[in-house]
C-alpha cells in the first residue's frame, strides 16, 4: 500500500537510477547526471561498489540483500524531507529492479519520483553472446522468493511451447541449486537437444565469462546469481565463430556472403562422391551439414537412391536410409522421405525390396 510522507517545503525528489550491467563505460549520461545531482545515494552495497567515483562527498547509505523495502522507504523519507536522493539499482531499474517498489510505496502523495533507464543485464549478456534476441523472447526469473515455483514452471512450459527465445534471470543459487536443471528438463520437452544456450557471468565486468553450448549438456554447476542464461528458439544457431544467433524470422535464413551456398535466387547444391562404398561419404556429409547449419545456412541432405539394410523411420512413418536420418539431425531437421526417395534393401544376391518415398513398393 502507498505510505504517507510528510512533505518538506524544500523541493526534494527521488531518482531511481539503473547503473547498467556493471562496467563504468556502460553507465548512461542520464544516470551519471542523476547521480551527480544527488546529495544522498542509497543502494545494495555490491552495486554501490561499482560506482565509487559518485560516492565522494555524498551521504551514502548501503544495505544487504532482501532489504529492498527498507531502502525504498528510507529513500522516499529523505526525498520527502527535501533531499535529492538517488536510489541505485543494478541493470535497468524497471527490469527486476527498484522502480516498481519505489512507485508502489510512493503512491500519489509521495515525493516526485523519476525512473532513469539503463542498459539491462539481458542486453549486455546478449551482446556478449552475439545476437540471440533477434526474434520474440520471454524473460523469466527462476527465483521463487516472490513467485511460487509451480507458477514459474507453468511459465517455462508456455514459453518453451511457443518457441520463444528464453532468458533466465536468477538462474541458480545455494538456496535453490536445482531450479536451472529442472528448467532445462521442461524446455527439453519442446526443444531440440542441440538448441544453442548462452551463459554470461558478470557481463561487462572484469570477472566476465561467456559460454556458448547446447541445451542437453550445458554445465549447470558454474551458474550462479551473477549469471544470465539465454536459450535459443528452434531457429537459433551457433555460427562458425562460436556466436549465438537467432534469425529475425522463420521463413528464410540469410546466407553469409562467405559461405559455399550463396544467394542467387536458387538453392545451391554440393555433391559428395567417393571411390567406393564404406569410404566415409555419409560421415563427411553429416559433418558438412552440421558445419553449414552452425553457420546459419539453411541446409538439407539428399540421396536419390540408397542401398542399405539399415533404415530409419520419419515422424510421418516413412522409411529412409539411416545415413540420411543422421544427416537430417546434423541439419537440425526432422527426417523426411524426400531426403531419400528410393531405398533398396537387399534380400538376396540378386534382389532387393524397393522402398519408394518411404513405402515398400516391391
Amino acid at each position: 500500500m502507498p505510505e504517507s510522507f510528510p512533505l518538506s517545503s524544500q523541493l526534494g525528489r527521488l531518482f531511481v537510477v539503473g547503473i547498467g550491467p556493471g562496467g563504468a563505460e556502460h553507465l548512461t549520461p542520464a544516470a551519471a547526471a542523476a547521480l551527480e545531482q544527488a546529495d544522498t545515494i542509497i543502494g545494495y552495497k555490491t552495486y554501490l561498489e561499482l560506482i565509487p567515483s559518485f560516492l565522494e562527498h555524498r551521504e551514502v547509505l548501503s544495505s544487504g540483500m532482501r532489504q529492498e523495502v527498507d531502502r525504498c522507504r528510507k529513500a522516499l523519507d529523505l526525498a520527502a524531507a527535501g533531499r535529492v536522493v538517488a536510489l541505485v539499482s543494478g541493470g535497468d531499474a524497471g527490469i527486476y529492479g527498484m522502480a516498481g517498489l519505489a512507485l508502489e510505496l510512493a503512491g500519489e502523495d509521495g515525493p516526485p519520483v523519476e525512473i532513469i533507464p539503463a542498459i539491462s543485464a539481458l542486453q549486455a549478456a546478449a551482446a556478449r553472446l552475439g545476437a540471440p534476441l533477434m526474434h520474440d523472447f520471454a524473460v523469466i526469473s527462476l527465483s521463487d522468493l516472490l513467485t511460487p515455483w509451480q507458477l514459474i514452471r507453468q511459465r517455462l512450459e508456455a514459453a518453451a511451447a511457443a518457441d520463444f527465445v528464453i532468458a533466465l534471470y536468477n538462474p541458480r543459487s545455494k538456496g535453490r541449486p536445482d531450479h536451472l536443471a529442472a528448467a532445462r528438463e521442461i524446455i527439453l520437452r519442446h526443444r531440440s537437444k542441440k538448441t544453442p544456450v548462452g551463459i554470461v557471468r558478470h557481463a561487462t565486468r572484469e570477472e566476465e565469462s561467456v559460454l556458448v553450448d547446447y541445451l542437453d549438456h550445458f554445465p549447470v554447476d558454474p551458474v550462479d546469481m551473477f549469471s544470465l542464461v539465454v536459450i535459443g528458439n528452434s531457429q537459433s544457431v551457433i555460427d562458425g565463430a562460436g556466436r549465438m544467433i537467432t534469425p529475425r524470422g522463420y521463413a528464410k535464413r540469410i546466407t553469409p556472403s562467405n559461405e559455399v551456398a550463396r544467394s542467387s535466387g536458387k538453392g545451391q547444391s554440393l555433391f559428395i562422391g567417393g571411390t567406393g562404398s564404406d569410404v566415409g561419404k555419409s560421415v563427411i556429409t553429416a559433418g558438412l551439414c552440421r558445419l553449414l547449419s552452425n553457420r546459419g545456412v539453411d541446409v538439407a541432405p539428399f540421396k536419390a537412391q540408397n542401398m542399405a539394410l539399415n533404415s530409419a523411420v520419419t515422424p510421418e512413418g516413412g522409411e529412409i536410409g539411416r545415413a540420411q536420418a543422421l544427416q537430417a539431425a546434423a541439419c537440425r531437421l526432422a527426417p523426411h522421405v524426400d531426403m531419400n526417395p528410393v531405398l533398396l534393401k537387399p534380400n538376396s544376391d540378386t534382389g532387393s525390396q524397393v522402398v519408394l518415398l518411404g513405402r515398400p513398393f516391391g
